[in-house]
């Protein structure tokens, strides 16, 4: 079988197009596991201030005022300058 320009295209030209997207895919499968997903928690609000994971999880579900301690997600927006309000480590 050849094309408008008579160059050949056989068999083996298919299968090595096909391992080549299968190989990408692949790779891509891989690199996409080491990303962040959004709903992965990055830190927790709690009595006006924000604190990483390690801190956040000991912390009461409510604060002195009534409010919930709430998650901040992955997909949430926060200053790249917030520190964790008992360890003092940014939250990243």
């Amino acid at each position: 079988m050849s094309d408008v320009l008579g160059v050949d295209f056989g068999v083996g030209w298919c299968l090595t197009v096909c391992s080549h997207l299968v190989g990408v895919a692949m790779r891509e499968r891989v690199e996409m596991s080491y990303y962040r997903k959004a709903w992965d928690i990055r830190a927790y609000t709690y009595h006006a201030d924000i604190y990483c994971v390690g801190c956040g999880e000991g912390l009461p579900e409510v604060d002195p005022e009534g409010n919930d301690k709430h998650a901040v997600f992955e997909s949430d927006e926060i200053m790249e300058t917030d520190m964790c309000g008992e360890c003092g480590e940014f939250i990243d």
